[in-house]
């Protein structure tokens, strides 16, 4: 069973643990183990992490000593979201993975993260404009990643009007000429 995430939190918080100690104690509650019955649910934790962070009490790396656990936390929530019915939001966990998770230089682990989550949803984005607002009006989506997106489902919807309209707008001028 799962321990009471309430508890050792307010555990932490009227002991007065050292920083270094606080931080080991939500880095452990930040694993999905660690604040659900359900090893899948990764939401729960991440959200705790986030909130920590933000907060200052979990500071940077503190999750995991590889880079690549944290990436791990925030795809874990992502794919959450997605299950749920909601893709624009799983943008959000993938937007936080870190620089250099998985080996990857600078935030290469996150772009490819997030433009593969735009093309596995394309057809969403042009379903619902809403989530394409969301996308680039709250999350900060570049509109060309999102337009990128859209011409890969319309070439593969054999829509070439769509495909050339979608490459306009991703600034992708060689492939419209193609």
């Amino acid at each position: 069973p799962a321990p009471d995430s309430c508890l050792r939190l307010l555990q932490l918080a009227a002991r007065g643990a050292p920083p270094d100690a606080a931080a080991g104690a939500l880095a452990a509650l930040a694993a999905p183990a660690g604040i659900t019955p359900d090893p899948l649910d990764a939401l729960p934790g991440w959200s705790l992490a986030l909130v920590a962070r933000a907060v200052g009490a979990l500071p940077e790396g503190a999750i995991d000593t590889p880079p690549a656990a944290e990436a791990a936390l925030h795809c874990a929530a992502a794919a959450a979201l997605e299950a749920a019915g909601a893709p624009e939001w799983a943008a959000l966990p993938l937007l936080c993975i870190p620089d250099g998770a998985c080996g990857a230089p600078g935030g290469a682990a996150r772009a490819a993260a997030v433009t593969e989550l735009l093309e596995r949803h394309a057809a969403v984005w042009a379903a619902r404009p809403g989530a394409a607002a969301t996308l680039t009006d709250t999350l900060g989506v570049p509109a060309a990643a999102l337009a990128a997106a859209s011409a890969l489902h319309a070439r593969a919807t054999h829509d070439p009007d769509a495909e050339f309209e979608a490459r306009v707008a991703a600034g992708d001028w060689g492939g419209a000429h193609a």
